[in-house]
């Protein structure tokens, strides 16, 4: 089974983060079958106190026990630069060789300097898929526009598909870099 972790960086806006988690999570229950066997789980970094030891090793296993990862970044990224890097770095370890879909959502911030994730990923060894995703920001006079929220989740639903093939590719080639080298240290 193919764990996937949605993870969010809700540290201006919880609320807003824990609502577009579980949008996503609405959309993925489509691809949840035999064909699919995965499981999603919702991780808000923002819930972490990474200088509390315990709070930072329950960070690292919800991190480790995923099999990839979708990204919920906010457009206005510029004052949580530094706190999503941080959480990134703490469990780098654990995200080596696991792909990543990245999904921008909220207002777009024209101005301000944005986190470039596919690099902070792209060096932690996580293979990005390469169209990200952009959730438009629905208010008031959009939000009633069936046709483009059918559109997004549709495009949304097929960027998580290619994300699970990676996924379970990868999943696999893990474990025989793992057979690999305990072959190597047993020979030896």
């Amino acid at each position: 089974m193919i764990s996937v972790g949605i993870v969010s960086f809700g540290y201006p806006d919880k609320k807003e983060c824990k609502k577009m988690a579980q949008r996503i999570k609405t959309v993925t229950r489509q691809l949840q079958s035999y064909t699919h066997p995965v499981t999603f789980k919702r991780i808000e970094a923002a819930d972490y106190t990474l200088t509390n030891q315990q709070e930072k090793d329950e960070w690292m296993q919800a991190i480790n026990h995923q099999d990839g990862f979708i990204f919920l970044i906010p457009h206005h990224s510029a004052e949580i630069k530094d706190e999503v890097a941080h959480s990134l770095e703490v469990c780098s370890h654990y995200l080596k060789n696991k792909p990543l879909l990245i999904i921008y959502y909220g207002v777009v911030d024209k101005f301000g300097d944005h986190i470039d994730t596919v690099e902070l990923a792209r060096s932690y060894d996580m293979p990005v898929i390469y169209n990200s995703v952009t959730l438009p920001y629905f208010d008031r006079t959009r939000a009633g526009d069936f046709n483009l929220f059918q559109k997004t989740d549709s495009n949304l639903l097929n960027e998580i598909e290619k994300l699970l093939y990676w996924a379970m590719g990868m999943k696999y080639t893990r474990q025989l870099i793992s057979q690999q080298e305990k072959g190597a240290t047993s020979s030896s």
